[in-house]
């Protein structure tokens, strides 16, 4: 198994009782999972690829099996038995009859998974040469041994699948066919372009146009509108297709897609008619179309976007809509920190003053474990990029007090950290992190206060 890397340490933190007072330094970088996880994705991240890996290599195994392994492989395919010789271990690990090294339990991941976890471990390579002789000798093929109805289900023409699926995406507009048969086919649906070239080849099998007419129905097509539940589905499968591809990027763009699913945010304003969990869906499409292309997010923000994610994507009663709203700002501003909407909120002191105060909020007083944490790097990523934000920001408690933004950020952050540590101890690698924003935060904070005193 992979070892997990030790993270660095965050910087020292000395602390008062009004807070805490931080050094320089760097939040500490989160490592990227291993060879290991993009393999197991591979491999069993989809059902028909895990089916596949594990019958052919128990179609192999099964006729070299050792001897004295047949009761294991009953014991996990059909679970204990009063009758089985199977006995279990004091701590718990099942172990043979005769005493010899115990069973390994079966690993996460579905039956056919550990199928083919335990066929591995107790396989015989020499006797697996032989059957492989075998099969040679005999001129014998995967479809004599299975059948070609096996091949079939193993073996899929994605792209057919794909076309199959995409007629059938078609029909949303008949009312006729019910909402169960349209989930079914967008369930299907995002299961192919979860894979980067099946989502790359959706505009060419013509599925990328009917999908956005479903998730974002036309104005003229009032008949063809679908319940929310639907039309959040298919959001989510057109984030799916679009995330990290910049060839769907293109696509979407090339079918105006932008400037439709830029249309319906107000529909999810305060006072708008969409729901947190379609408002959710449609938060993800946006963040998977204008990530990682500067020329998306410039135009992007002439139509207004980052602008209604400040006014009223924070502002939600949704936390996880919020933290959607977090997450699209603080990728955007690290991206592309001269982004001209950076400039429009400079110049409005009322939106710097009620945007600092939500996040503070959330800094402060959020039971959300991510939420602290997504607060803290947006406020980071906004003081980096200039200066002069919240340098006039009072924050007014309800208490009566007034503190400069600086303190009460530094404030918030000794709560939120505070509050984590009773939760999941001192020292926790959360905790840690909570501190090392706040101090990239306060620091890159109080760089922008020397240099503004300096031109002064």
């Amino acid at each position: 198994q992979q070892q997990q890397q030790q993270q660095p340490a965050a910087p020292f933190a000395s602390w008062s009782s009004g807070g805490f007072q931080v050094g320089s330094g760097s939040a500490a970088q989160a490592g990227k999972a291993g060879s290991w996880k993009s393999l197991r994705r591979f491999l069993f991240g989809r059902p028909s690829m895990t089916l596949m890996v594990a019958l052919l290599f128990l179609g192999l195994f099964f006729l070299a099996l050792p001897a004295g392994h047949g009761e294991e492989l009953e014991l996990l395919t059909t679970g204990p038995s009063s009758s089985s010789s199977v006995e279990t271990a004091q701590n718990g690990v099942p172990a043979t009859g005769d005493g010899t090294a115990p069973m390994q339990p079966p690993q996460a991941g579905g039956v056919m998974e550990d199928l083919l976890h335990w066929a591995i471990q107790h396989s015989d390579p020499e006797t697996l040469k032989e059957v492989m002789k075998k099969y040679q000798n005999s001129n014998l093929t995967l479809k004599d041994v299975y059948g070609q109805d096996v091949l079939d289900a193993l073996f899929v023409d994605e792209a057919a699948s794909i076309r199959h699926l995409v007629d059938q995406l078609h029909d949303f507009r008949n009312q006729s066919v019910p909402d169960e048969d349209i989930e079914a086919v967008l369930d299907r649906l995002e299961e192919f372009v979860e894979q980067v070239d099946n989502a790359g080849n959706l505009h060419k099998l013509g599925g990328l146009r009917p999908l956005m007419d479903c998730a974002m129905p036309l104005e003229e097509e009032p008949e063809a509108k679908r319940s929310a539940e639907i039309r959040a589905k298919a959001l989510l499968v057109l984030g799916v297709a679009t995330q990290n591809n910049p060839p769907v990027q293109a696509d979407v763009l090339s079918l105006g897609g932008l400037e439709r699913i830029l249309a319906l945010l107000p529909k999810c304003s305060q006072s708008g008619e969409e729901g947190p969990a379609y408002c959710g869906k449609l938060l993800f499409a946006i963040s998977a179309l204008v990530r990682n292309d500067v020329e998306i997010q410039e135009s992007a923000s002439d139509k207004g976007l980052f602008q209604w994610l400040f006014r009223e994507g924070l502002m939600s009663k949704s936390v996880g809509n919020v933290k959607k709203a977090m997450g699209i700002l603080e990728t955007v501003i690290g991206q592309n920190p001269n982004l001209p909407f950076i400039g429009a909120l400079v110049d409005d002191q009322q939106l710097q003053d009620g945007l600092a105060s939500s996040l503070l909020d959330y800094v402060r007083d959020s039971s959300d474990v991510d939420a602290p944490e997504k607060a803290l790097r947006l406020f980071g990523r906004l003081l980096e990029s200039n200066g002069l934000l919240f340098t006039s920001t009072i924050i007014h408690h309800e208490d009566g007090r007034q503190t400069k933004f600086l303190d009460a950020l530094e404030q918030a952050a000794f709560v939120a950290v505070k509050r984590c540590e009773v939760g999941a101890g001192p020292g926790d690698e959360l905790c840690e992190n909570l501190k090392a924003l706040a101090t990239e935060a306060l620091d890159a904070g109080k760089v922008a206060q020397h240099l503004q005193s300096q031109e002064l």
